[in-house]
């Protein structure tokens, strides 16, 4: 710990900021201020995006401040000691600067009929929209978070989630994800086991994660007949643990659809071609109006089916910088679909890159391959009609390719140029090829240009508005590095791994050391600051959440209130509140008894007598964090025995009435007591 706040990171993003700033002694807690952008004066926000982490045997605090405007911002964070900001031990950052998100694609077209209104609970310019529900979900909490669904509360996220479906409500919810969230205990019941989130006939719904580390682990998230849906800064590992059959991010029937900077790693290991996993980003049943942007595939499988079989449109989908690195095919797959793919970073992808099937049209235009198999495949068609694709039974589809950077692509026919013209190996050939190669961007593709099943392109591209510009289009080299800054969670995310091209551009085999590193995957995150049931809106400092304080340990998957870590001897008792001068402790007492309440005299030791005791109810809590081992003892009242307090994964079952001393050695880690059974009072808790 330090005398006063030292900042020890601190940067812009995507109409995001972060700060990972020391300890300080002493502090309960940190308020921390922004200012710039659409606050005139430095405002407060939500104590839920401040966390305590630790690294190795550092421990550090990180605050993140989410749905700001673009701009120059400020910040500041004060520590609160004995309940009082001490701004002599602020510490503050200036010159901050906050970009927006790119928010281009056919979910900002004027065909999806929102008057280019983002998808999800934020408006175009980053903020929050005045009404929207803000959800702040935890491992620790995720059946015990808290949210008002047109008028009724609702506890646990499949609840909410099933709330927003029968109540079809079109007010906007925020689900804000913190730290690893496993897929246990997170199944909505109408939806397929293997959703760690589902949401059926909702509206206005963004699920995204907070800081670099948020992940959901063993599960996805599912949307079904919804509107106006957005999934951001999320990691993906393991999804399809429940069933196989499972997706780690679905649509069915959804419209108004963003996916963006998201980390989608390996999903749970199956047979036959889901060793992988199943899909990464998988539309089906007339998703529409999508634009999928900015993700980073860590190896994926198959990368994103778009479209079965049920398509009864063109459905516009866009897909723009994403890094499909060393991923093996489906980038997309597309079936019936006019889809426009457009600046991605095809990185070492040993089966194929864009493929169109089933008289679906593709305009793939400045993205940049680098050693993608085969670039582009048409089912049926030239490739693919040499038996060296990877499609077989469907008609085919037409792909209009246009300024792309190729090499080392492996088979690539064009109907209209030969050798060496963009990535060509073959000779042109106008009745078997794989795309058309435009000369320029507007050019129509005459309909005597078919697949080899007779499908002629519908030439959407130059009919339709694309959500995107001519000049907001990236050449492929400019592309690239946009999206290896951007692709993927804020700041890249808290997982690295470097590929070796010399296997991996090749080799579709689930690589098994990158595979061992993400099963074992855990958050550094120790604790939340702060849970707690607000109020609705659109403004920092102003939320929805559950109670948090009601998990374990870290080491079981809970969290507990952020405290300065436990060194040398540490108590806390209670006058009518709490009474802990080291901010070793963070404490949610609803209530209080005297001594005389429960028919004693209260405890007596060591020439001080304690006489209030905190009531221990189902939601009471007190949280802290241990650096190194030490034994907790508790002195407690109950009226009977066999009354049992949870002490992170332990149990402490009462044996005697009146006030008892109880006793544990706890390893490093971080706890939280509750209660489990029976009524129970705290008189004092010390820890040496």
């Amino acid at each position: 710990t330090t005398d006063g706040v030292q900042v020890l990171k601190c940067a812009g993003d995507q109409e995001s900021l972060y700060a990972e700033f020391s300890p300080v002694t002493n502090a309960d807690s940190y308020n921390v201020y922004v200012k710039g952008g659409q606050y005139n004066d430095f405002t407060k926000i939500d104590g839920q995006l401040v966390r305590l982490y630790k690294d190795g045997n550092n421990y550090y605090h990180r605050a993140d401040a989410v749905g700001l405007k673009k701009g120059t911002y400020e910040l500041k964070i004060v520590p609160v000691i004995s309940g009082s900001e001490v701004s002599s031990k602020q510490g503050t950052v200036s010159d901050i600067a906050v970009v927006s998100y790119d928010r281009t694609g056919f979910a900002f077209s004027s065909i999806a009929g929102k008057n280019g209104a983002a998808p999800g609970a934020y408006n175009n310019d980053g903020t929050l929209k005045s009404n929207a529900h803000v959800i702040y979900l935890t491992n620790s909490n995720k059946s015990t978070v808290k949210a008002t669904v047109a008028g009724t509360e609702y506890t646990g996220i499949a609840e909410i989630t099933g709330a927003i479906k029968t109540k079809k409500t079109t007010d906007p919810y925020a689900i804000r994800i913190i730290g690893k969230v496993d897929y246990e205990g997170t199944v909505c019941s109408d939806m397929s086991k293997w959703y760690a989130m589902g949401c059926k006939e909702g509206s206005n719904i963004t699920v995204e994660g907070i800081g670099s580390d948020a992940t959901m682990y063993g599960g996805g998230v599912g949307f079904n007949k919804c509107t106006s849906v957005e999934v951001r800064n999320l990691g993906f590992i393991e999804w399809g643990k429940g069933n196989s059959d499972s997706d780690a991010v679905q649509f069915q029937g959804t419209e108004h659809v963003w996916v963006h900077d998201n980390d989608i790693f390996y999903g749970h290991k199956a047979s036959g071609d889901q060793a992988k996993g199943d899909g990464s980003v998988d539309l089906k049943d007339d998703t529409k109006y999508m634009t999928v942007a900015y993700n980073h595939f860590w190896d994926s499988g198959k990368m994103s089916l778009c479209g079965m079989k049920s398509e009864s449109g063109e459905n516009y989908i866009s897909y723009h910088h994403n890094w499909f690195d060393h991923s093996d095919s489906r980038h997309p797959r597309v079936r019936t679909m006019s889809v426009h793919v457009y600046n991605n970073y095809y990185d070492g992808n040993a089966k194929y890159g864009v493929g169109a099937a089933k008289d679906s049209n593709v305009f793939v235009e400045a993205n940049y391959f680098r050693n993608c198999k085969d670039p582009m495949l048409s089912s049926q068609s030239g490739t693919d009609a040499l038996g060296d694709g990877t499609f077989s039974g469907e008609t085919g589809g037409v792909i209009k390719a246009y300024n792309n950077h190729i090499e080392g692509a492996t088979s690539l026919i064009y109907a209209n140029a030969g050798i060496g013209t963009q990535g060509a190996t073959k000779a042109a050939n106008a009745s078997s090829f794989d795309a058309y190669l435009a000369t320029t961007r507007n050019e129509i593709v005459a309909d005597t240009y078919k697949s080899g099943t007779g499908h002629s392109y519908n030439n959407f591209d130059t009919k339709v508005d694309l959500g995107v510009t001519e000049d907001q289009i990236q050449t492929p080299e400019a592309a690239k590095e946009t999206t290896m800054k951007y692709a993927g969670r804020v700041a890249g995310g808290d997982f690295t791994y470097t590929f070796d091209n010399s296997t991996a551009d090749t080799s579709y085999a689930i690589d098994n050391n990158l595979s061992a590193l993400l099963i074992a995957y855990t958050s550094k995150l120790v604790s939340v600051q702060e849970i707690g049931t607000q109020t609705q809106g659109g403004s920092q400092g102003s939320t929805e959440g559950g109670n948090e304080n009601t998990g374990g340990n870290e080491n079981t998957g809970g969290e507990s209130g952020t405290t300065t870590p436990v060194t040398g001897t540490q108590s806390i008792y209670f006058n009518g509140s709490k009474v802990n001068q080291t901010g070793a402790f963070t404490a949610n007492i609803g209530s209080y008894k005297k001594a005389s309440d429960l028919g004693g005299t209260g405890l007596s030791l060591d020439g001080t007598t304690y006489d209030v005791a905190a009531k221990f109810d189902s939601s009471a809590s007190i949280s802290f964090t241990l650096s190194s081992s030490a034994k907790i003892t508790i002195y407690m009242a109950c009226k009977a025995s066999g009354n049992k307090l949870n002490v992170g994964s332990s149990k402490i079952e009462t044996t005697a009435t009146g006030i008892t001393k109880y006793e544990l050695n706890l390893n490093a880690g971080s706890y939280t007591i509750s209660k489990n059974s029976g009524e129970l009072y705290i008189f004092l808790i010390v820890i040496e």
